[in-house]
């Protein structure tokens, strides 16, 4: 007890010597802490106002609340005293700044220039972060505008563009950008994701199997189309970069996959297809790149040709003994980068169907069926089966696996009823064949079934041999050399009704 009154006794004493030096000292304020002496007026920490002189407008008082406001500790910049009677702190003399704590966070070397009250290279003004404006200060002088004052909004440095800081920085600031309050900003380090942690959901490199039990070395990063990402792959890019080529702190997907380059998605195996497929080593799409790119598999992991992402892609890039494939700009809008992938919902119908070798669009991809109409492919040509004028239309289904590689799917049979123009005569098939009139287009035998894979389906007729042998012409539609016909040469092979 008589130790307890002999230290209270000391603080009083000390108050009332040091509120003699000018101004009386309001000792109503006086009790076990620093606002006997100085401080209380906006709180109770001791930070002035009132100096210890009880003035709330002198220099001593300065920036003092606001500091406390951002709950920055007097330790950052004074060394705390036990108790009034520490040896060194009263003195009569100016206090001493002796940078601590959070002034000297992340490697920052603050000082301050009594002469002029300046504060600078501090951590709590920006000292290690960048573009900030205003990361000197002076300890009276006006107060910070803003986050740039500190650093830049966004940091440049290479840090992301992205000004959405919250994506980042969740423990830091609101939605709106605002402060957190009781986050974790002006805390000495740089926070990241949740907690500090990563920003990233758990698994998001992790390897996984899917629903189908498809293995994927990524996890969720394997399906940017997943709802947690409404903005699809741009989510990512605010942070890593336009084409993922990484930005800043943000990685590029070259660090794990350092083979492929700069430019790793250009070849599209990155998200879907398969890099290491065996792929033909002829015809029009051998060793094509987009060919291995087209699924299987999908950006799920997915392989099964019932799987709409799936489907006949590989039927159509390799083509079969009928054709040696069609190219992807055939059916899609091939993209120059990364930024194609959207969120669910989102991304409109983009199959936009070609014919081959030309720059006309032709027929249409229905969705919800999975079928096409009116396909050049599939018979969409003159006596072609899939025009809608003919009975029953050729409309091939997307996930269809078998069903469309006999002749007669696409085109008139040419023999019985279903034979077109001269066709119909059984001498044209029975004895010339396909191939004087076809040759390069069919086979170069009289077997219909033979065909010239690279000019069966390349988007022209192929009657080269007609011209050539038979002087067939294109716009009479008539044969000028003498054979089969002998002088009789205006039998027109549209409406040939003679023998």
């Amino acid at each position: 007890m008589r130790i307890e009154r002999l230290a209270s006794l000391a603080v009083l004493t000390a108050a009332a010597a040091l509120s003699a030096c000018d101004n009386t000292r309001p000792l109503a304020k006086t009790g076990g802490n620093c606002t006997g002496c100085h401080g209380g007026k906006d709180n109770q920490t001791g930070a002035p106002p009132f100096d210890r002189n009880g003035s709330a407008t002198s220099p001593a008082v300065g920036a003092h609340t606001k500091h406390v406001q951002f709950g920055v500790a007097c330790n950052s910049c004074h060394v705390v005293p036990d108790s009034a009677n520490t040896p060194g702190h009263i003195e009569g003399k100016p206090a001493r700044v002796v940078f601590g704590g959070l002034a000297t966070a992340n490697g920052a070397t603050p000082s301050y220039d009594p002469a002029t009250m300046t504060c600078s290279s501090t951590y709590c003004h920006g000292a290690t972060l960048n573009g900030g404006k205003e990361t000197t200060q002076t300890w009276d002088g006006q107060i910070l505008q803003g986050c740039q004052s500190c650093h830049g909004y966004p940091p440049g440095g290479g840090h992301p563009t992205d000004s959405n800081c919250v994506g980042c920085h969740p423990t830091t600031v609101n939605t709106d950008n605002s402060l957190k309050a009781g986050g974790t900003h002006l805390n000495g380090t740089i926070d990241v994701g949740s907690g500090g942690g990563a920003v990233h959901p758990a698994g998001w490199v992790t390897q996984t199997s899917n629903a189908n039990g498809v293995t994927t070395p990524h996890g969720l990063a394997v399906n940017f189309h997943d709802p947690a990402y409404p903005k699809g792959v741009a989510n990512c890019t605010g942070c890593h970069g336009q084409n993922l080529e990484g930005s800043g702190a943000a990685s590029a997907c070259t660090k794990c996959h350092p083979g492929s380059g700069g430019a790793y998605w250009t070849g599209c195996t990155f998200c879907h297809g398969d890099a290491n497929r065996t792929v033909p080593t002829t015809g029009v799409n051998a060793n094509d790149a987009n060919l291995l790119a087209a699924p299987p598999m999908d950006t799920a992991g997915n392989t099964a040709a019932g799987t709409g992402a799936v489907g006949a892609h590989q039927a159509h890039l390799a083509g079969k003994a009928i054709s040696s494939g069609v190219t992807c700009d055939r059916c899609h809008t091939v993209p120059t980068d990364i930024a194609h992938v959207t969120a669910p919902g989102t991304n409109p119908d983009k199959v936009v169907l070609k014919q081959p070798g030309t720059t006309n669009t032709v027929g249409t991809f229905n969705s919800s069926d999975g079928s096409c109409s009116n396909v050049y492919c599939h018979g969409n040509f003159t006596n072609g089966k899939a025009q809608t004028t003919t009975a029953t239309p050729n409309k091939p289904v997307w996930t269809a696996t078998a069903g469309q590689s006999d002749c007669g799917v696409c085109h008139a049979s040419q023999t019985g009823n279903d034979a077109t123009w001269g066709h119909l005569k059984s001498a044209h098939i029975a004895i010339l064949g396909c191939a004087p009139c076809h040759l390069n287009g069919y086979g170069s035998t009289t077997n219909t079934s033979l065909v010239n894979a690279p000019t069966h389906a390349d988007g022209t007729l192929n009657i080269d041999n007609a011209i050539k042998n038979y002087g067939y012409s294109t716009t009479t539609h008539t044969c000028s050399t003498a054979g089969c016909h002998g002088a009789d040469l205006a039998h027109d092979w549209t409406t040939v009704t003679g023998p």
